[in-house]
């Protein structure tokens, strides 16, 4: 060390050996043997980026996204989460809608790994914006596939049948009439469509036109 009179800033540690300094071959005789992997935290944004890219980002199969039950009731399906921005809300709206149902039919089952698509998890505004549009392409290619079933079934063309209300009837007649439940009875629906069907237009909104208060989220659920 330097002399004691000189100033305590150009004072010289080197020769102070640190206590809890372990090299190499001490490291591995306190540890022992195995093996060792080492690893640190980076971009966690650009993994899960690329994760969803891997996995294909949301499925292509409607069925993903909503069940018709034998009951009636549409379960949607999201890995989404309500954490107060009132999704559990718009979410049922946009089905709703698209599908032709009842918005007080709907039920949400958020956020269940093993049950809904993989689409990142609840942040960044990502909600509506991303994951809004696939569920309505959902719907609306759900809707049109029932449309195609139903005619099969009650004998009259596509063009002449309506939705409304999770039933699909004749226009005209509305006593030749078959619903939803009905046609799904709480399975996959196997059938698909080569072409996807165009989304409903702001001026033919039912229901997400429309402000639902907080006392509605008692007729949903969520796990």
């Amino acid at each position: 060390m330097k002399k004691e009179n000189e100033n305590y800033l150009d004072l010289d540690f080197t020769d102070i050996k640190n206590p809890f300094e372990v090299d190499r071959r001490d490291f591995i005789k306190l540890v022992g043997g195995g093996i060792f992997i080492l690893f640190s935290v980076g971009d966690t944004l650009g993994y899960i980026q690329q994760e969803q890219q891997r996995r294909n980002a949301l499925p292509t199969d409607f069925n993903a996204f909503l069940r018709i039950d034998e009951n009636g009731k549409v379960t949607c399906f999201t890995g989404k989460i309500e954490m107060g921005q009132g999704v559990i809300t718009s979410l049922a709206q946009m089905l709703a809608d698209e599908l032709d149902v009842k918005f007080e039919s709907v039920q949400m089952l958020m956020g269940d790994t093993d049950l809904c698509p993989w689409d990142m998890g609840t942040f960044g505004s990502m909600t509506t914006r991303f994951f809004g549009p696939p569920l309505r392409n959902a719907a609306a290619e759900a809707r049109n596939v029932l449309l195609e079933i139903a005619s099969e079934h009650i004998k009259v063309p596509v063009e002449k049948l309506n939705a409304e209300d999770g039933t699909i009837f004749e226009i005209g007649n509305k006593k030749n009439k078959i619903t939803y439940a009905e046609l799904a009875k709480g399975k996959k629906i196997e059938r698909h469509m080569k072409d996807k069907p165009k989304l409903k237009s702001v001026s033919d909104f039912k229901v997400m036109n429309k402000s639902l208060t907080r006392e509605l989220f008692s007729l949903l659920y969520f796990l």
